[in-house]
């Protein structure tokens, strides 16, 4: 199985199915101690999502999505493949934006947007302009203590700026490592001050791509 799998962090390269279709994505060396690069390479919990979304196709065809850390592109791609139309954000996007070109499909109308997003900043004029979105997406984003603020912030301006009188509440959907232990204490002790959090089974994940270390919640 390619979960918990850490020679993929060494490769220049990674491929990985969604609906049929290789999406392959080019990585960077990471430096832990530089948070700009954690983006280099493929997280477990990106693929967990990917797969989860391969299976409720229905959370993605046609339906208006933005992705939060989106690092290499994984699932922004992967919700691109399934329909969707999609919206991908990091704070370092250059890699994103060249795998988001190299996997572009010709059977979705819409071209995945990649835009610059420093947590806790005023959000991009692009990325407001585009509000509302049916879907805020965001994988492995839970890990550093300074940022679950900032991180909160960006969920909060974007689940405002998403619910109208016309449009309900849009769907916010975490994948993230259990291991970060009071990081994500943490996280799920401010959030739940925010939103309402429910957890969605293991049983309904994909039955090749789910952990006991990998959680993914509903907002």
């Amino acid at each position: 199985k390619m979960l918990h799998d850490e020679e993929r962090f060494t490769q220049p390269q990674f491929q990985f199915n969604v609906a049929g279709r290789d999406i392959i994505l080019k990585q960077r060396e990471i430096n832990f101690g530089n948070f700009d690069s954690v983006g280099h390479v493929v997280w477990d919990s990106s693929m967990v999502m990917a797969k989860y979304m391969e299976l409720n196709p229905s959370l993605c065809k046609d339906k208006h999505i933005i992705t939060l850390g989106s690092g290499t592109g994984l699932d922004a791609i992967a919700l691109h493949l399934l329909g969707a139309r999609v919206r991908a954000t990091d704070i370092n996007i250059p890699l994103l934006v060249e795998n988001s070109q190299n996997n572009m499909s010709t059977s979705n109308p819409f071209p995945i947007q990649v835009s610059r997003l420093n947590w806790g900043d005023p959000l991009e004029k692009e990325v407001q302009d585009e509000m509302p979105y049916d879907a805020i997406i965001a994988c492995d984003c839970v890990y550093y203590p300074h940022l679950i603020e900032r991180f909160l912030c960006s969920i909060k301006l974007l689940a405002a700026g998403s619910t109208t009188t016309s449009s309900s509440s849009p769907l916010i959907l975490i994948t993230t490592q259990k291991h970060f232990g009071q990081v994500y204490d943490d996280f799920l002790e401010r959030a739940n001050k925010l939103f309402t959090i429910d957890e969605i089974p293991r049983t309904e994940h994909h039955k090749d791509f789910n952990s006991p270390e990998i959680t993914m919640i509903k907002l």
